[in-house]
């Protein structure tokens, strides 16, 4: 340190019978007192003396560096040293102050500079402070614009892939109205295989609500489908197409077996009343009662066959036969088969009474007959219940002539003036009636 490395060179001074003067004693020690004591340094790095000047604060080894020099000179030059010192120091602040008006416009351009530069950062800081403030709208807005973009590059994809599949969802779309065209000309298998193509479609893609709507225009279709069905069933068609309209029919899902079954009877028997209702029509209900008692027992005949066989050869199966057997009134087509032909008795009990000749009642009985016996073949045999109104039309028509001819007889008599019998006459009558007697 300073005051001993002071006191080690003033300890040689004595060893060498040297005593310094108090004067250089003095300003050494001032100079050392003002090194050992230099203020601290500034943030900007120089060490400020009088705030007039400024100079580098010299760092420690240095000032060891120049105290051991300073230990190395001689008195002489150490007590000068000094006025050497403040010398420079006068030479360096006149050669600043030079400097110091020599550029002196570059100090203030500089000056002005530097206020520019900070006025541009002030106002650049608070440009970023605005502009800090308006970046999370601004961040939101552009989340916005981010959705929507991602909304419509997904509408933009839909739309070209609606565009690339055009002809495929035109054939989809075209589907009730080819369901239609195919039910109004009579391609049922065509139709139904587009209904079914249609509910597929539904099946595998629920959520589309143009599905629903169109497999409901297709569901209108298939009504329309179901009303044609039922009016063939109702018109004089064979075996072979009404197993074909019963398969359709099955096709379609809209009845159960039983349903079906009971369907098909009602229209089978419209049919059959609409055949009998135009045979009425034809021959009239008063004056061609046989007529009609005729046709009506040949409808009877042919078209109950015709039904019992179709529904027997559509719907005979095992379910089937246990149905008839287990329902008390003989089954669904015993029960229409028994109602049909009560009608047709209570049609014969009605129609019997105009007929007024027993050939006619003859010629209805038998083809009554026949009928029975026909049906019999499929377990309808009602011949049995025809006796009573025939029987019942034959004595009425018996005692209407026996009464008829009572009359007539009684008017004749009283009508007839009787004559005595000749006397020849009456003797060979007797004889006559006396060889009867011998005979006997």
């Amino acid at each position: 340190s300073a005051p001993a490395g002071l006191r080690l060179w003033r300890d040689q001074a004595r060893m060498a019978g040297v005593e310094a003067p108090a004067k250089h004693h003095a300003n050494i020690m001032d100079f050392l007192s003002s090194r050992s004591d230099a203020p601290a340094a500034s943030p900007t790095g120089h060490v400020h003396h009088g705030g007039a000047h400024s100079a580098p604060p010299m760092s420690r080894e240095e000032e060891e560096r120049y105290l051991l020099s300073l230990l190395s000179f001689g008195l002489d030059r150490v007590a000068a040293e000094p006025e050497r010192l403040a010398g420079e120091a006068r030479a360096g602040k006149k050669e600043t102050e030079t400097h110091a008006v020599e550029n002196y416009g570059a100090f203030l351009e500089s000056a002005v500079c530097v206020r520019n530069v900070r006025e541009e950062l002030e106002s650049s800081g608070r440009l970023l402070h605005e502009l800090a403030a308006r970046v999370p709208p601004l961040e939101a807005a552009i989340g916005d614009v981010v959705d929507k973009a991602a909304a419509m590059e997904g509408e933009r994809r839909d739309v070209s892939t609606t565009l690339k599949q055009h002809s495929q969802l035109l054939e989809i779309l075209e589907v009730p109205q080819l369901v239609d065209t195919a039910v109004r000309n009579e391609y049922y298998e065509e139709a139904l295989d587009l209904a079914a193509f249609a509910r597929r479609l539904l099946a595998r893609m629920p959520d589309i609500a143009l599905l629903h709507d169109l497999v409901a225009s297709v569901e209108a279709c298939e009504q329309q489908l179901l009303h044609q069905l039922l009016a063939r069933l109702q018109s004089n068609i064979q075996l072979p197409t009404c197993l074909h309209v019963i398969g359709l029919l099955r096709r379609l899902g809209k009845h159960t077996d039983a349903e079906l079954r009971h369907q098909f009877l009602e229209c089978r028997d419209a049919w059959l009343q609409a055949s009998i209702d135009e045979s009425r029509a034809g021959t009239g209900s008063s004056s061609n009662a046989y007529s009609h008692l005729c046709k009506f027992t040949d409808l009877i005949r042919m078209h109950m066959f015709e039904i019992v066989t179709q529904y027997r050869a559509i719907f005979l199966d095992f379910n089937s036969v246990q149905e008839d057997q287990s329902a008390e009134d003989g089954g669904l087509l015993y029960g229409w088969a028994h109602g049909r032909l009560s009608h047709y008795l209570g049609v014969l009990c009605k129609g019997l009474p105009s007929l007024k000749e027993g050939n006619q009642i003859a010629s209805v009985l038998d083809k009554a007959m026949y009928c029975g016996a026909y049906l019999g073949r499929e377990g309808l045999d009602f011949r049995g219940s025809l006796s009573p109104p025939f029987e019942a039309r034959v004595l009425a028509l018996l005692q209407s002539g026996l009464s008829q001819a009572h009359s007539a007889f009684e008017a004749a008599l009283q009508s007839h003036a009787m004559t005595p019998m000749p006397p020849a006459l009456k003797s060979r009558y007797e004889e006559a009636a006396a060889g009867g007697g011998g005979g006997g």
